[in-house]
């Protein structure tokens, strides 16, 4: 594997997500794909999907007010 495909795709956008909506928007897909939950809808979901939704948030340092 190489330098350039261990690069954080985060960092190509602009930097840090959380002063960045274009790095931000990346980090949260990269998030929800990790975690199996980009193809489920909210329609869809179960409360069980939203804990996790939320925990997968929580544990990458997105917290909700």
């Amino acid at each position: 594997m190489s330098e350039d495909d261990e690069k954080d795709p985060v960092e190509d956008e602009g930097g840090d997500p959380f002063e960045s909506k274009a790095a931000f928007k990346i980090y949260l897909i990269n998030v929800l794909t990790s975690n199996e939950l980009d193809q489920k809808r909210a329609s869809k979901m179960e409360i069980l999907d939203f804990l996790t939704l939320l925990n997968c948030m929580n544990q990458a340092g997105i917290h909700f007010k």
